[in-house]
């Protein structure tokens, strides 16, 4: 999962910022979007698995969208045209609280059904590649994730509260 706005610290985020503006300089990438994949330890040690010339997938360019007012879409439009990027199309025109999860299963069997509501708020977005009985793996690698779901909160409090009850409980109904 990833939610919007983060919740890493400060320093974390200015050594994370260093580091990729290292590589992008390294690399000679000036201009255009990069999607980030990081982890973060609690220790706040990070690794950087990849950066790729790319908006993301995953509802990522939704996700952002939503949480800011920033259209990554627009600016790759813009970007492949040639235009000019301005400032306010790359700064947040407002702060709301997204939380944005890919779907997999654990350990994996047939999925009956998918129930994303019983115990937890409607989802803002949702997308399912699965049909109704379909064997699903246990989550290895991004391929073995079946859709994606984006939850909107009044509150970072109120986020975090559903992300720590996602990972202690999980989210789907998954009947073998």
């Amino acid at each position: 999962a990833e939610y919007f706005p983060s919740g890493l610290s400060k320093s974390i985020l200015g050594k994370i910022e260093k580091l990729v503006q290292d590589i992008l300089n390294k690399a000679n990438y000036k201009t255009g979007q990069f999607n980030l994949d990081i982890l973060v330890g609690h220790d706040e040690k990070f690794k950087i698995l990849e950066i790729t010339p790319r908006c993301g997938g995953n509802f990522l360019s939704q996700a952002i969208q939503l949480a800011y007012g920033i259209d990554m879409s627009l600016i790759a439009i813009k970007l492949s045209l040639g235009e000019n990027i301005k400032l306010d199309d790359i700064l947040p025109s407002k702060i709301n609280y997204i939380y944005n999860l890919m779907l997999h299963s654990k350990n994996g069997g047939f999925i009956k059904y998918l129930d994303l509501q019983t115990g937890h708020p409607k989802p803002i977005k949702f997308q399912s590649y699965l049909n109704s009985k379909t064997m699903v793996s246990p989550f290895k690698t991004g391929k073995d994730y079946f859709g994606n779901a984006m939850w909107k909160f009044d509150s970072i409090e109120s986020l975090y509260k559903f992300d720590r009850k996602i990972r202690e409980n999980g989210l789907l109904l998954c009947q073998n």
